[in-house]
């Protein structure tokens, strides 16, 4: 989570659909945020609804307090020869690295 509240995947992997494919988890899969005890607290916890959006309602909490992490995205920190700091980020590269260790294809 690297200094943040909480986090979200861009990427999940899924059978929704019946096969186990990535897809995107925009606005989705509550079952992949990770988030500290803390932001749960401010939030006040789980919203008490019958509603189907529950999970839309908590993601939606969480972000008026901050903007996620994503796992799926990440900097690779390089210092050059002549010790300047640069800074990359390379999008969803952890992500699909990961399927591809786990014998997916796509």
């Amino acid at each position: 989570m690297e200094g943040r509240l909480w986090s979200k995947p861009s990427l999940v992997i899924s059978s929704y659909t019946g096969r186990l494919e990535q897809e995107d988890a925009t606005g989705r899969f509550h079952a992949s945020l990770a988030f500290r005890r803390e932001i749960f607290d401010r939030i006040g916890g789980w919203p008490l609804t019958k509603r189907g959006d529950f999970d839309q309602q908590l993601i939606v909490r969480l972000n008026a307090i901050e903007a996620p992490g994503d796992p799926c995205q990440f900097e690779i920190r390089r210092t050059s020869s002549a010790g300047a700091r640069r800074t990359r980020t390379t999008g969803r590269r952890l992500c699909r690295d990961r399927r591809m260790r786990g014998g997916m294809t796509g």
